[in-house]
Order: C-alpha cells, then structure tokens, then sequence
C-alpha cells in the first residue's frame, strides 16, 4: 500500500510539473508577444510624432529657401527669410538631441561634487543665456553647511535646466523661480519652485510619459529624460501644485552616496572642475 501511495503521488507530481511547465511556456509566449506588440505600439507612436515635429520646421525651410533663391529681395525680407531658417534648424537639432539623450543616456560618472558650487555657477550661466526670460527672476536657497554628493553634475544640470526652461516658459508675463536646497539625512533634496500657473490636474500623472507634451513645439521627451537621470542616480523625481499660492513644484531627491546603496563602494574623490 506505500508502495502504491508513493507510486501514486510521484506520477501526480510528474504530472503537475509537466503541466506547469507547459503553462510557463505559454506564459513566455503570451510575454514575448505582448513586450513585442508594446514595442511596435511605441514605435508607430514614435514615428508619427518625429514625422510630424519634423516636417513642418523642413516645410518653413523649404520654402524660405525657394522664396530667396527666385530672386533678389529685400535687405529686410532677406534677413527675415534667413531668421526663419536658423529658427527652424535649431528646432530640427533640439528635436534630435531629445531622441538621442533619451536613446543613448549614459550612466552616470559618479564623483565628488559641491553642489551649492556648482548649482550657483549653473544659474550664472542661464541668466546669461539666450534662453533666459529676463522678466523672470531666479532666487537660490540653500541650507548650509550641505555635504558633498557623488553624482554626475553634468547629466544633473541638464535635469536642472529643463525644469527651469519649462518654468520660465509656463511664465509669460514674468515671475520667480526659486532653488531650494536642504539635507534630510543621507539623502539631499532639490527643489524648484516657480509661481506660474500651474499643471492641470487631468496632466500631473501624465507629465513623465513618453511624448506627452502640452507645448506646440517639442517632443514631449524631456521630463521623460529628467526621470531617466534622476532613476540611474538611484534617486527620485516629483512633479506637483502649490497648493494655495499656485505655480509647481519640482522635487528631485537624491541620496548623498548613491552607489552604496547598490553594492558599489569604490567612488572616486575628485571634485568637477569650475
């Protein structure tokens, strides 16, 4: 009778596992065919936005060209034909750095950085770009004495730029954007905070999704490469409303030694040039 028991419950056994193992079979196919159909979903998704975002700055150039190559023009259309064409080309190189930083991101070369250093000299270099809104003033704080971080400061100010850039443009009519820096333990917290109009709620979980954008220009690509650079710094990205004074408010957290917390102990002590 033990004989037959064991005999008995080896054959159900065998049984059960040849079963399970034709389902999981079924279910890596089921995956494959749903990763690969998503795949071709964002693909499709893809290339109608890049077709769209990129023929009509080649449209403008198009015809900008023809109308000055029919023949002699004015000093003032001329130059105003010229501006059309230099606008739209910085449009066509913006539109494909958004598509190679979020194709080829690189991981971050982690050293020692003074963020309040080198967050100071990056606002200096904005304010005098010709990106910067100059109706909208730009206020630092920063809780000191704020210890060093091991990051890459260059993939970080891209993030940093972007958040200012989309401020300063929800702000027509001027404004303030404010950088707040404090510690909270072993992490560093950054915020940048601008009095603007806000996000519609319908939008606030949609911000971070590829190719979600409310502008008429633009990909909708550079929140989704902003989180892309804050995630590899083991870090965390939020995007939210003041809740009475309007305006938004972008969180970046970031622990102060990334790389301990994933097994990776060595980090090199050099401090990012000025």
């Amino acid at each position: 009778t033990t004989l037959i028991n064991n005999v008995s419950i080896a054959m159900k056994n065998s049984l059960m596992y040849e079963s399970l193992n034709e389902s999981k079979k079924q279910l890596e196919t089921l995956f494959d065919q749903k990763v690969q159909s998503e795949k071709m979903a964002a693909i499709g998704e893809m290339t109608s936005i890049i077709a769209h975002e990129l023929k009509n700055p080649l449209g403008i150039i198009h015809s900008s060209a023809q109308y000055l190559s029919e023949g002699k023009r004015s000093k003032m259309i001329t130059q105003e034909m010229l501006n059309y064409i230099k606008t739209e080309v910085e449009h066509l190189n913006l539109s494909i750095n958004s598509i190679l930083n979020l194709a080829k991101q690189k991981a971050p070369e982690f050293i020692r950085v003074d963020l309040s250093r080198q967050i100071h000299q990056l606002i200096d270099q904005w304010l005098l770009s010709k990106d910067h809104r100059t109706n909208v003033r730009i206020a630092i704080h920063i809780c000191e004495p704020l210890p060093s971080i091991y990051a890459d400061f260059k993939q970080l100010s891209q993030v940093l730029l972007n958040l200012i850039r989309n401020s300063e443009e929800m702000m027509d009519a001027g404004g303030t954007i404010t950088l707040e820096v404090i510690q909270e333990n072993d992490f560093v917290q950054i915020q940048v905070i601008d009095n603007g109009p806000g996000i519609p709620d319908l939008n606030l979980d949609k911000v971070f999704q590829n190719f979600f954008t409310t502008k008429k220009r633009g990909l909708g690509l550079g929140l989704v490469v902003c989180r892309q650079i804050v995630n590899a710094h083991n870090g965390f990205i939020s995007l939210t409303n003041r809740p009475q004074s309007g305006g938004t408010i972008a969180s970046i957290r970031l622990p102060i030694k990334p790389l301990a917390t994933i097994g990776r102990p060595h980090l090199q002590e050099a401090v990012i040039p000025a």
